[in-house]
């Protein structure tokens, strides 16, 4: 699998821990110092991996490769840059899936 704990332009933080702040201001992981780096995620079971296509995602070899060698048949993209808050409250409201997530996401942060 093409999963790596390198991927560049891979960021990520803590949110705090006041559940009334994140849904004030929802994707705003820059707030806090509580960063996350890509081993950390890695060891939390966070899998990642680049997309050398981002604009052409459902043709890129890496992409397929990993819903091929897990089994994923749904999947989706999303644009974080334009975003309504609403919508971003959403994405940071913690929940649980019944199977695995898999977000691609090429465009602002979330």
């Amino acid at each position: 699998m093409a999963f790596s704990a390198n991927v560049a332009n891979l960021n990520a933080w803590y949110l705090p821990d006041d559940d009334e702040i994140v849904q004030e201001k929802p994707a705003r992981p820059y707030m806090t110092d509580k960063k996350v780096s890509q081993k950390q995620l890695a060891d939390f079971g966070v899998l990642a991996a680049e997309v050398k296509q981002p604009h052409a995602w459902d043709e890129d070899a890496n992409l397929q490769e990993i819903r091929r060698n897990r089994g994923y048949q749904a999947h989706d993209s999303v644009d974080c840059s334009n975003l309504s808050d609403d919508t971003k409250v959403k994405f940071f409201t913690e929940h649980l899936h019944v199977d695995e997530e898999i977000r691609l996401i090429t465009n602002g942060i979330g």
